[in-house]
């Protein structure tokens, strides 16, 4: 086996952290739309917001997000949205989005409180965006709850 073939299984593995690999889903802009939809009409049905991450497998503070987010603060936290994580590729998916949130680097975290979901998400309210520290998990959950003013 090539070094390169070696790295690149190394990589892949570490990039699938998350333990089933569906945390960095590949979708069509249409098809993350459609996600986005979803989860729109589910928090107007429960009240809970829309918590939008742009994220990308190959990004370290990125598999760290995804780590913290398995822990019981954040597990306990996130039970209170609609997440949906937008995998960005190499900064080449999901342009006009990243550039709507004006999204600086990754990750990138926006809260949202959608009212209406005939409009796109960019035009949701907002609750809090930004790049969120990932020092633990209690420091990222903290971000949340202050986003969702609890």
């Amino acid at each position: 086996m090539s070094l390169r073939l070696l790295l690149f299984g190394l990589i892949t593995s570490l990039a699938c952290a998350s333990g089933d690999g569906t945390y960095w889903v590949d979708r069509s802009d249409t098809e993350l739309y459609n996600v986005l939809a979803e989860q729109c009409a589910a928090s107007l049905g429960d009240g809970k917001p829309v918590l939008i991450t742009f994220s990308a497998s190959w990004c370290p503070d990125c598999q760290q997000l995804n780590r913290l987010s398995q822990q019981a603060p954040m597990r306990a936290e996130l039970a209170g949205w609609h997440p949906v994580v937008v995998n960005v590729g190499d900064f080449d998916r999901h342009e006009s989005l990243m550039e709507a949130f004006g999204v600086p680097a990754i990750p990138y975290m926006a809260a949202m409180k959608p009212s209406d979901c005939s409009v796109p998400p960019q035009r949701w309210p907002r609750l809090r965006v930004g790049n969120v520290e990932l020092s633990t998990a209690d420091h990222f959950a903290g971000w949340l709850v202050q986003a969702r003013g609890a």
